[in-house]
């Protein structure tokens, strides 16, 4: 992807951010603050090996606003890091789909 040197903070895109009213991050060491590394609480409780029930995390009005900035991280390949459980975890905001003989391009944010 573009620039893996530039970072930002994960809620600068419209993510939904569950149910928990304010989001806190940290740096956990110091090279992680150097290294522009901002670690944040998303709310959401994943937990292994327990049963639950489906259940809706949360909901987002998309307004042009919000539509233009995810289709932006789209189109210049954002990606995102997270932890689980203390394991890494990547992958990349969503992918463009483009039909050259039409030159409609659709938006798929994963």
């Amino acid at each position: 992807f573009h620039n893996r040197q530039e970072t930002y903070p994960f809620f600068s895109l419209p993510f939904c951010k569950g149910g928990k009213t304010s989001i806190g991050h940290y740096h956990e060491t110091l090279g992680e603050s150097l290294q522009g590394v901002e670690l944040e609480f998303s709310g959401l409780d994943i937990r292994y090996q327990v049963d639950k029930p489906q259940e809706k995390f949360c909901e987002i009005t998309l307004t042009q606003e919000r539509y233009d900035s995810l289709v932006y991280a789209v189109r210049n390949q954002y990606w995102y890091q997270m932890y689980i459980d203390g394991l890494p975890l990547w992958g990349v905001v969503g992918n463009v789909n483009s039909d050259s003989s039409s030159k409609v391009e659709e938006y798929y944010i994963w």
